[in-house]
């Protein structure tokens, strides 16, 4: 049979909700409530870590915006503790196991993503080689500076390998130092240096924005294509022939003058080969659900497609990552698996079906049994009512509502809860009645023997005063027979013995008859 489904699975204080559709039945909506929270409603998010860079620095920017991402949209605590040295520092803590993620550049990461010991998860911008030089030094191009003295960037930093890397395949001798960015600008700026590369996005670096703008300002110097297409064309997966737009640091000298051709290299976010699949779905996610956020390190993502862009250049992309920029939410993973496999579906829809006319039952049975219990009480009350002081007669009525309810629960028609919540007031009551009529007996066999005790009494009074203790122990006897406190036959009896005593006096002449 035809059917399409849409299917909706959260986890977050912990209910699934799985609505279906059918062709030909309408809409069948079920809600499966199932309490899999953690620790409650105070519980707290879960906490993953990042290696990026020190305070201040590009990739510590882009460490924040992470930070913001994952916290607003998945409940992801990002922790970072900003004292990395730049990319390879990052890489050795991720693939250590220190931390669960790391920004690297492509071109650092290359051997570990083609190993598979990492993956990328997210492309967040491209980096670019700065190579700075003295306003009012010679050099034109890279290739000028060959047999000077240069900076390189400190050990363990993505400069350090990039300005390796082009320095060696472009041939050049030169005088490598690897001293701290801002050591070594101010040694250009002091001439104790000819050259500083810095690897990093366009305008995030406020050093590098004022050490080319101060006194003795600094220049960029190109790249000549010839060697960076040909590192674009040899690691096709780590670098790109790109320029760095005139007046990008200097609008009014401008800085540079015209565009420069330079080499770039991919900024990414890595994760281990073995990373849990829902951890990496959820930072994909957190990306490309806020990607506008990241255009300030990633100018595409102003107005571009983010799943596109988040990808772009990223050869060796983490699987989870690709399928949630091509699926959505991995979150709603179920939702995906469910439309598309109908034998699925099909038994959802028999399950859902069968929960729900299940559910129904039982709260019918539930309601039901209030009902009784309520029902119960009611008689119980009239019968209270109704039959005041006639303690037998209410007795009577008890006992018959009690064995009405016990022939019920003979049948099944009740259960043992509900059944013992009705009997027990019942029993209750009729106990207090039983109480009640043994003292009320005891009252008359009381009063029986104070007649008899009266009786020699009454032979010995005058007939007029005789007939008057007779008339009130009449009414008394009347009294009690009418509230069912004594039987038709006590009363009876009473009568005749007041008559017999009437009998025994009747010689004397004043005796009236009794009404």
């Amino acid at each position: 049979m035809g059917m399409h489904g849409l299917v909706f699975w959260e986890f977050s204080g912990g209910f699934l909700m799985v609505k279906l559709k059918q062709r030909g039945w309408g809409l069948v909506s079920l809600v499966i409530v199932g309490v899999i929270g953690v620790g409650g409603c105070g519980q707290s998010k879960n906490t993953v870590s990042i290696s990026a860079g020190k305070a201040g620095v590009g990739y510590d920017l882009i460490s924040e915006q992470l930070g913001r991402s994952t916290d607003r949209i998945v409940s992801l605590k990002l922790t970072d503790d900003k004292n990395s040295n730049g990319s390879r520092d990052n890489l050795d803590r991720l693939v250590q196991g220190r931390v669960d993620f790391a920004l690297a550049q492509l071109d650092v990461s290359r051997d570990l993503l083609r190993s598979g010991q990492v993956e990328t998860v997210a492309i967040l911008g491209h980096e670019y080689l700065h190579l700075l030089v003295r306003a009012d030094s010679p050099f034109k191009t890279l290739t000028d500076i060959n047999g000077k003295r240069v900076a390189i960037g400190i050990q363990g930093s993505g400069t350090n390998f990039t300005t390796t890397q082009i320095l060696t395949r472009s041939g050049l001798r030169v005088i490598t130092s690897a001293p701290p960015l801002k050591e070594g600008l101010a040694k250009l700026k002091a001439g104790e240096l000819d050259m500083v590369a810095y690897v990093g996005p366009l305008g995030s670096s406020s050093i590098i924005q004022n050490a080319i703008t101060s006194d003795p300002p600094l220049r960029l110097l190109e790249i000549p294509p010839s060697i960076t297409n040909h590192l674009a064309v040899r690691f096709p997966e780590s670098y790109r022939s790109s320029v760095i737009p005139a007046g990008t640091y200097d609008p009014l000298r401008p800085e540079p003058s015209q565009d420069l051709p330079v080499l770039s290299t991919g900024i990414g976010l890595m994760a281990r080969g073995d990373a849990p699949a829902d951890q990496v779905g959820l930072m994909a996610w957190s990306i490309l659900a806020t990607a506008r956020q990241y255009a300030s390190f990633y100018p595409e993502l102003a107005d571009g497609d983010p799943a596109g862009l988040l990808q772009r250049g990223g050869v060796y992309m983490a699987p989870d990552a690709t399928e949630t920029y091509e699926k959505g939410d991995p979150r709603s993973a179920w939702l995906r698996f469910i439309e598309e496999n109908q034998v699925v579906q099909e038994y959802l829809l028999v399950l859902g079906l069968s929960s729900a006319a299940g559910l129904l039952v039982t709260w019918l049975r539930s309601r039901r049994s209030r009902q009784l219990v309520k029902s119960s009480r009611q008689a119980l009350t009239e019968i209270k009512e109704v039959h005041g002081n006639k303690t037998k007669a209410a007795l009577a009525a008890a006992q018959d509502l009690a064995e009405r309810y016990r022939l019920m629960f003979i049948d099944g028609n009740l259960s043992p809860e509900t059944y013992e919540e009705i009997d027990r007031p019942v029993q209750l009551y009729l106990q207090s009645c039983q109480a009640l009529i043994e003292q009320e007996d005891r009252q008359t066999l009381s009063e029986t023997v104070n007649l008899l005790d009266d009786s020699e009494a009454l032979l010995n009074m005058p007939l007029s005063v005789a007939v008057q203790r007779l008339q009130e122990l009449e009414d008394r006897y009347s009294q009690m027979l009418l509230s069912g406190t004594i039987e038709l036959m006590t009363y009876l009896q009473f009568r005749q013995w007041a008559l017999a005593v009437l009998q025994a006096k009747s010689h004397e002449p004043e005796t009236p008859a009794m009404s």
